[in-house]
């Protein structure tokens, strides 16, 4: 008989988080666990410890694999012991149409784990941020406490090891293309502060041929969409790429005197785009 397992068992300070987990198929169920006696890591770790690795490497109905969900609910210390273990079996990033590791034991696993929606926790995590952030009421100057676990989730992943360019199945999205159709600043910021070898390469990386430019262009206009635009160039994004249209991201501003700063900007960028100092900073690193 498969028992599920609470998520309620890690739940956060922030407020009650409620569902529970089923997977289908296995031949037990994870083990009831005591509930803890506050959100610790310690505790959260013990609990992934004593449920193995066929149970967090186990997906539900639905694809989803405990990290999932315990990162689409803000689950920050459940989602940080469940990702320490899966870096322990090399499953944090499971892709399905990639190549695969294989344990001593001579055990393949996949390299990225996915849901049936093709998204991997980090892309889960993200979706989950920016829900939060875009409720009612949110202002970008004060997380909720619900903001501040979901950031500290997608902090936490990406602090593991997640990869921030893997792109979700549907349309190729990365968790920056995600960011940047949120409307999402501080997040866009975040990822693009990331340490890694080609910046520009990430910023320019395309889904179903739009660039995260092409998508700030084609925000409404107003203070979001200038920040998200102003970062995406310093941070070395091509503006004179085209998508399958064949449209720059300057033919994406909506039309009207609101934009008139950006399309300008964009115009300029396209003319002499080495003039960006954060893509020459790069350049040199490599």
């Amino acid at each position: 008989m498969e028992d599920p397992l609470d998520t309620r068992l890690y739940a956060e300070p922030s407020g009650p988080q409620t569902g529970s987990w089923r997977v289908s198929g296995l031949p037990s169920g994870p083990p009831q666990l005591p509930p803890p006696t506050g959100p610790s890591l310690d505790t959260a770790r013990a609990h992934m410890l004593a449920l193995g690795p066929q149970q967090l490497l186990a997906q539900d109905e639905e694809g989803d694999t405990l990290l999932h969900l315990f990162a689409a609910r803000g689950l920050r210390w459940a989602a940080y012991a469940a990702a320490e273990m899966l870096q322990v079996y090399t499953h944090l990033d499971i892709r399905e149409h990639k190549g695969k590791a294989v344990f001593k034991t001579g055990v393949q696993v996949d390299l990225e784990a996915r849901d049936f929606e093709g998204l991997t926790p980090l892309h889960t995590a993200v979706l989950a941020l920016t829900t939060a952030m875009c409720s009612p009421g949110f202002c970008p100057r004060v997380l909720s406490a619900q903001a501040r676990d979901r950031l500290s989730c997608v902090q936490m992943l990406l602090h593991v090891g997640a990869d921030h360019t893997s792109q979700e199945i549907k349309s190729n999205k990365t968790v920056l293309h995600l960011a940047v159709q949120a409307a999402n600043p501080t997040l866009v910021q975040l990822l693009l502060s990331l340490p890694q070898g080609d910046l520009g390469a990430f910023v320019n990386m395309k889904a179903h041929g739009n660039t995260a430019l092409h998508m700030a262009a084609a925000l409404p206009p107003g203070p979001p969409q200038e920040a998200i635009v102003r970062h995406l160039l310093a941070a070395g994004a091509d503006p004179t790429l085209r998508n399958l249209e064949n449209e720059q991201p300057v033919h994406l501003l909506r039309p009207g005197p609101g934009p008139e700063g950006l399309r300008q900007l964009l115009k300029r960028s396209r003319v002499a785009p080495q003039a960006c100092p954060l893509r020459t900073q790069t350049q040199n690193l490599d």
